[in-house]
């Protein structure tokens, strides 16, 4: 779909008719990054995999990678305090 500006290859990931990025969001491996959103019904997708604590979501310490990349990294605090922001 595009090349970012790091020049890697942005792209929708399907196998067998599955669109891979979905499957990730839906199963808590994946967050939606919102800057550059195209599809937001992936949203609610990620609120599903959220209220059912299902892969990251169900870990007790979570941080978004995004986070730890613009330097307020470091150890991340327990689950009620962590960034659940977008």
């Amino acid at each position: 779909m595009d090349t970012d500006r790091y020049g890697r290859t942005v792209a929708k990931v399907y196998r067998d008719g599955r669109d891979i990025n979905r499957e990730m969001i839906r199963e808590g491996h994946a967050w939606v990054y919102r800057k550059y959103l195209r599809d937001p019904s992936l949203l609610e997708d990620e609120r599903q995999a959220r209220e059912a604590r299902a892969g990251v979501w169900g870990l007790p310490v979570y941080r978004r990678p995004s986070r730890s990349r613009h330097g307020s990294g470091g150890r991340a605090g327990p689950r009620s305090r962590c960034d659940r922001s977008g």
